[in-house]
């Protein structure tokens, strides 16, 4: 996962988005904490009922801003950061 985390944040300091505040999967705290060791501020999401069905539809009003070219890589229960 470093490598991935890496990448990840490479892509977030190219698009100068750093200094911005993002939340993360919280069942990927080791991938938080490697985020975070980049200096990035990431907080833990939180799990509630129904909360994939609601998480989808929060993540829906989002602006996309991670190219496909930079997600091809990632699985699809990788670590998931959203841009407000």
């Amino acid at each position: 996962m470093y490598l991935l985390s890496q990448r990840l944040y490479e892509e977030i300091e190219s698009s100068h988005y750093q200094k911005k505040s993002f939340t993360a999967d919280c069942a990927e705290p080791k991938s938080i904490d490697e985020l975070r060791g980049y200096g990035l501020r990431v907080e833990k999401s939180q799990k509630g009922k129904d909360s994939i069905t609601h998480g989808i539809q929060y993540i829906q009003d989002f602006e996309r801003i991670l190219q496909q070219r930079v997600c091809s890589g990632l699985a699809p229960d990788s670590l998931f950061i959203a841009f407000p």
